[in-house]
């Protein structure tokens, strides 16, 4: 099985309209990309499959290489048609696409679609296979959609000059189906899964060597709702099959089910008669222990109890008397700490001249002092009411407290915790005037460590092909990060190709060659994406001197 990378080159011209291909040019053609994306996927897991479209303002990446066959489907619906074909740039873009994959590993291929007309001369188309030969870059052409000798030969001189024995082109003429040639062709029989699929689909025609024994140019409609029942038919078994596979992982969920409560069940009993045999023996044992100690087990019962609770009564009466005794005691040494404190008559003084109000020196006071009964009574509400104070104080105190928390800490912010999008503007400097380009393409590299830390393979990705204004746009989705394990550290913008040959020198006005890097962005709430803006990057047509030495 071949580890490939591979860009299809899609004709979205105007000349997709005509219908001389069944249903028309346009379709027959996403039915053949289709087939090809399938084809080269199922190969092998680890192939992946880019598309972009040649016609148009300027030429579109519609998706990257990826292996995500539902993504790749998807692009080619709803295809805008219009224009001219530009093979030369979408060959370019294709090439700078494969240029960035993610597996070093893969060989790297490009199929054209070419349902139109070729403007670009043949010796440019000569410079362009030249080049990919020496970066080891294989073509396939699909030319179908007319009978131009001149494309015809165009087409030729392009593979002929990338020669590297892996490279095809196939012509189809009107009314064949384009998938059923593309099948038995050196595109999809040049590898082993190739082969298998298209002899596949070939024995299903029979020896006639047509699907279902019908001429789609004899009759097309009955070929198309012979395919679409077969198709449908196909579906209704596959989910017949599921549907099967899953009733049969419930019934088997249920039984296992089933089974471990009926293990659970007997354990449960089993435990349940060791407890009540383990009880039963443990009477039995205190039985036989109490019938040692006379020949009427019931009266030495009754007489163990009796004892047993005359023990606890008296255990109880001197608790209790312990206890009045120790209360006495420490009554009595109040009391005879307090008849101390009274004798000394400094400072009972010094306790009435602290009282706010009281004049030690008022007959009324003399008298109080003289009564040891009353002043004991005094005495005693005065330590009671300090002891209160003493008690609230500390209850206010402990109520006013607040208690510390420990501040959350924050975590330092992933650079890819939502969609990042790069916007930029490129511009044309020739001489004095400054334009902006449409066509251009920006490149986005990140640089990225894996799960462990350790230091991993950057990640590349292109941007949009420039508007009338000069905009691109590029979005990276924290999914596709998260699916391949790894985290972002930082990210550069640099400006990568120029659809003119007249204006393609590159300048490092703010860092379109050294890269931007991208710091601060914009957060837009509504499309949940962080927006970071590079440039404005300028082409020239100014080409820096070259130093000889003289």
């Amino acid at each position: 099985m071949v580890l490939e990378a591979t860009m299809i080159c899609i004709d979205n011209s105007e000349y997709m309209r005509n219908e001389d291909y069944s249903p028309s040019r346009c379709l027959a053609q996403a039915d053949a990309v289709n087939l090809i994306c399938g084809m080269k996927t199922q190969d092998n897991p680890e192939n992946t499959v880019g598309v972009l479209t040649m016609a148009g303002k300027a030429v579109r990446v519609l998706t990257t290489p990826t292996s995500d066959i539902g993504k790749i489907l998807t692009c080619t619906h709803g295809l805008e048609i219009g224009g001219e074909m530009n093979i030369a740039g979408a060959i370019q873009v294709a090439q700078l696409a494969l240029k960035h994959r993610q597996n070093k590993n893969q060989q790297q291929r490009i199929v054209v679609f070419a349902g139109s007309t070729v403007k670009n001369d043949k010796k440019a188309l000569e410079i362009i296979g030249k080049k990919l030969k020496k970066n080891s870059v294989a073509l396939d052409i699909v030319d179908f959609g007319g009978e131009d000798e001149e494309k015809s030969e165009k087409l030729d001189a392009l593979v002929s000059a990338v020669d590297n024995g892996t490279s095809h082109i196939v012509h189809i003429p009107h009314g064949q189906n384009l998938s059923d040639v593309i099948l038995s062709s050196p595109i999809l029989t040049s590898n082993e899964g190739g082969a298998g699929f298209a002899a596949a689909a070939a024995g299903i025609g029979g020896s006639s060597g047509l699907e279902f024994g019908v001429d789609p140019n004899i009759d097309p409609e009955l070929a198309l709702a012979l395919r679409m029942s077969m198709e449908e038919e196909r579906a209704r078994q596959e989910a017949a099959a599921a549907r099967r596979e899953e009733e049969e992982a419930a019934t088997q969920g249920k039984e296992e089910e089933r089974q471990s409560k009926s293990e659970d069940v007997a354990m449960t009993e089993r435990d349940d008669v060791e407890m009540v045999d383990e009880d039963a023996l443990l009477v039995q044992a205190l039985a036989m222990s109490m019938n040692n100690y006379g020949s009427d087990s019931s009266a030495v019962g009754d007489a163990a109890m009796s004892e047993a609770t005359g023990v606890d009564e008296d255990l109880a009466l001197a608790l209790q008397m312990s206890i009045q005794e120790s209360a006495k005691g420490a009554s009595s040494s109040e009391a005879a700490d307090v008849s101390k404190v009274l004798e000394d008559q400094s400072f009972i003084s010094s306790i009435l001249a602290s009282l706010p109000g009281v004049d030690s020196n008022d007959p009324s006071v003399k008298d109080i002092r003289t009564s040891t009964n009353t002043l004991k009574m005094a005495l005693n509400h005065f330590i009671s009411y300090a002891s209160s104070l003493l008690i609230l104080a500390a209850m206010v105190a402990a109520a006013s407290a607040k208690p510390e928390y420990e501040k959350p800490k924050l975590e330092k912010e992933n650079l890819l915790s939502t969609i990042m999008g790069i916007q930029g503007l490129v511009y044309c400097k020739s001489g004095p005037k400054v334009t902006p380009l449409e066509g251009s393409v920006a490149r986005i590299t990140c640089e990225a460590v894996d799960e462990y830390g350790f230091q991993a393979a950057p990640i590349t990705i292109l941007s949009d092909a420039t508007d009338e204004r000069g905009y691109f746009l590029a979005t990276l989705s924290p999914f596709e990060i998260q699916n391949k394990k790894k985290k972002l550290t930082q990210c550069k913008a640099f400006l990568e190709l120029s659809p003119l040959d007249s204006c393609n020198v590159l300048t490092d006005a703010n860092n379109g060659i050294s890269g931007a890097l991208l710091t601060a962005y914009q957060l837009l709430h509504e499309k949940n994406m962080k927006l970071f803006t590079v440039g404005p990057f300028v082409f020239t047509s100014e080409s820096k001197p070259v130093d000889n030495g003289y």
